[in-house]
């Protein structure tokens, strides 16, 4: 399931981590870079509806600059 492999894993403690979990850490991490900015966005339009016009304007303009 997700990519991962199914068998245990029998390693030492101080062994370092293995390629596939860095792989899968570093896409979580890339995704979540690029997920942040357009849940912002998208939450900002929600809240510019209950401001006024024009403090809605300079809202989506600080984040769309």
């Amino acid at each position: 399931m997700g990519g991962m492999a199914h068998e245990p894993d029998m390693t030492a403690a101080d062994s370092a981590p293995s390629e596939e979990l860095m792989d899968v850490t570093q896409r979580f991490w890339i995704g979540s870079a690029l997920a942040v900015p357009d849940f912002v966005l998208e939450m900002a339009a929600h809240v510019a509806d209950g401001l006024s016009p024009k403090a809605s304007a300079l809202l989506y303009r600080g984040f769309t600059m």
